[in-house]
């Protein structure tokens, strides 16, 4: 025996081809028929390239309950032409086992596109040259395309291999355009662009390249050719000009007496004053020092602090060089002149700190700097001040309940969860909290949490003994549900719309009509929050209940009792004996509104009004052979009213 499935779909809109980059819908209207509420997915089975999204995402049923969910269908290019078969697969989220799948085929329509890439797109050549166009196929269907090229002026001969080439989705191929041009000996540069089309019965796609013709003698050569000859021609006519000017004077090799000193010593020459010796002079060059600073408190490299490189000489110390770090720690001082040096690192929010690792200058290691050396690897601590975060935590309530604010560092832009915390705190009613004595420099990872609420996250950046005011973290309160029952005169009532407004949200449901009965759930309510729960069915006066939720509660049993929003009229028509007459018509009007019975045969005469608007209306009984007669009445919500009874006096007594 077949199990009764559990789940019922059916199409109520459906699609029957579907367009690369255009959107179409699916209805679908989904039925619980199990005996329990179920949540119900729906997802769909087809090419990666096809998008689809569900709206909703997630349904919730009450048994014997209906909804319907829209999927938007949006096939990608790479989707090809052609029949497509797809599937709509329905999941219950109580039971994995149940699933229905309803097949869907659909045409997808074809779409031609050809892309076109050029390399190069600008060719400089004297006289020929060549251009590679990679045609791809970026359609969903195979196209044949017939290729060609150019050149608007006619002064090129442009040819195209291949002329034609079919290709298949996402297939490309290679076409070359051949350019020849007259050769031209001097000249400027000229530019031909020229067109590649690639035409199809679909589409038709352009791209241009440009050929730059270069003549054999550039402008360039020619012009320092013309320079060339002029510098010649000046030379020659300089060097002829000097040729007659000093052609009657040989050059005089004669050193007048004067030129030496008349202090020489016979056989000896003496060097004036000052003079450097043959042998030379050492000339001193500087020495280097390189190396890191890093933070205590990370371990890593901090960048824009000052180097000091200070020159001690006994008790005589003067400052000669400073460096900044880089954003690594690194710095170099070159230049410095032999002697001993004593190195500090400093900056606004550091205390200053001597070479290798000290605070005290007395205690500071001294370096010994020679001439032409570079002395590496000198590494420097950098010690911040204690720093501080401040900030807000908002709850959304006031006063605002506790908040525990948990530090935990960073090394390296990775935080460690299983380190122990580096500070703990707790917020205030206010929501402020103040982390105090953190060592700088360094990057902290804050974690928010409270009793009824999502867990918030913050990352902040102290410098060197900072001081910052964080931004305000925001925490969500976790979600609330509201639950009850509907009734109308001791019974459940099935079919009443339910509604909670309030928080700036409103949520909607509605109590079923087999199953559970009456019974109603609103789920994921935003808290803590007031909301306004409003009961509404057909012939029912509508109810409103104000409900408070605490943060992350559920407030049971919100019953509801629903009163009619009619009332039922009975009374009876009688004759001036004060016996029943049947038949009689009887009308009810209120001047708007008509409504007409008859009286019944039993009991005689008696008759029902019944769903009638509260109000005032006027009962009018005729029958033939009496006189007619009318009563007033007042119709109460709610209430069934007895009409005064309505006689008729005999028309033969009246005459």
């Amino acid at each position: 025996m077949t199990a009764k499935p559990t789940l019922r779909c059916r199409v109520v809109e459906s699609v029957d081809r579907l367009t690369p980059g255009e959107s179409a819908t699916v209805g679908l209207e989904i039925t619980n028929a199990s005996p329990v509420i179920d949540a119900i997915r729906v997802h769909v089975e087809g090419p990666e390239a096809l998008h689809w999204s569900v709206e909703p995402d997630l349904i919730a049923l009450f048994p014997d309950d209906s909804g319907s969910v829209r999927i938007e269908l949006t096939p990608g290019a790479g989707v090809r032409a052609g029949e497509l078969d797809l599937h709509m697969v329905i999941v219950s989220t109580s039971d994995a086992t149940t699933i229905e799948r309803i097949p869907l085929s659909v045409q997808v329509m074809p779409v031609a596109a050809i892309e076109l890439l050029a390399q190069p797109t600008r060719l400089t050549k004297r006289a020929k040259g060549s251009f590679a166009i990679t045609c791809t196929n970026r359609g969903n269907s195979s196209l044949e395309i017939d290729l060609g090229a150019k050149e608007a002026s006619h002064a090129l001969r442009v040819s195209c291999n291949p002329p034609t080439m079919t290709l298949d989705p996402d297939e490309s191929s290679v076409a070359t355009i051949n350019v020849r041009a007259k050769r031209k000996f001097f000249g400027n540069e000229l530019a031909y662009p020229i067109d590649f089309i690639s035409t199809s019965p679909e589409t038709q796609t352009k791209t241009q390249v440009t050929f730059v013709q270069r003549p054999m003698i550039p402008r360039g050569a020619r012009t320092l050719l013309i320079l060339g000859a002029i510098v010649a021609a000046w030379a020659i006519i300089v060097v002829l000009a000097l040729t007659h000017a000093l052609g009657t004077t040989p050059l005089s090799k004669v050193v007048p007496a004067s030129f030496y000193a008349s202090s020489a010593a016979k056989g000896k020459t003496v060097a004036p004053a000052g003079a450097v010796p043959k042998s030379g002079v050492a000339i001193g060059i500087g020495g280097t020092l390189t190396g890191t600073v890093d933070a205590t408190s990370t371990k890593q490299g901090v960048g824009r602090l000052t180097v000091q490189a200070f020159s001690v000489d006994g008790s005589n110390v003067h400052l000669v060089a400073s460096a900044a770090t880089a954003s690594n720690g690194g710095w170099s001082i070159p230049g410095l002149a032999p002697g001993k040096y004593a190195l500090s690192v400093s900056a606004t929010g550091f205390r200053t700190t001597w070479y290798p690792d000290t605070t005290s200058f007395a205690s500071a290691k001294l370096i010994d700097v020679q001439s032409l050396r570079t002395i590496g690897n000198l590494r420097l601590s950098a010690q911040g001040l204690p720093g501080s975060i401040t900030g807000t935590v908002d709850t959304g309530e006031s006063p605002s309940p506790t908040v525990t604010v948990t530090v935990l560092p960073e090394n390296g832009g990775v935080v460690s969860k299983t380190a122990a915390p580096l500070a703990t705190t707790t917020t205030n009613s206010s929501g402020g909290y103040t982390l105090a004595n953190l060592p700088t420099p360094g990057t902290y990872d804050l974690s928010f949490s409270s009793s009824g609420f999502t867990v918030g996250q913050s990352v902040d950046v102290l410098s060197g003994g900072a001081h910052y005011s964080a931004n305000t973290v925001v925490l969500v309160a976790a979600q609330g549900t509201i639950t009850g029952t509907v009734s109308a005169a001791g019974q459940p009532l099935g079919g009443v719309t339910v509604t909670a407004t309030g928080s700036g949200t409103k949520i909607t449901t509605a109590t079923p009509t087999s199953g559970p009965i009456g019974s109603y759930l609103l789920a994921n309510l935003p808290t803590p929050g007031t909301y306004a729960i409003t009961f509404s069915a057909p012939g029912y006066e509508a109810k409103t209940l104000d409900v408070t939720l605490a943060t992350n509660a559920t407030a049971s049993n919100i019953d509801a009792t629903l009163a009619p929003s009619t009332s039922t009229i009975v009374g009876s028509v009688n004759s001036s004996t004060g016996s029943g007459l049947a038949g009689a018509t009887v009308t009810l009007t209120d001047g708007s509104t008509t409504v007409t019975t008859v009286s019944a045969s039993s009991p005689a005469g008696s008759f029902e009004l019944p769903e009638v608007s509260p109000g005032t209306y006027s009962i009018t009984a005729t029958l033939n052979g009496y006189l007619s007669n009318t009563v007033q009445v007042t119709v109460v919500a709610g209430k069934t009213v007895t009409a005064p009874t309505i006689v008729l006096s005999s028309s033969s007594q009246a005459g």
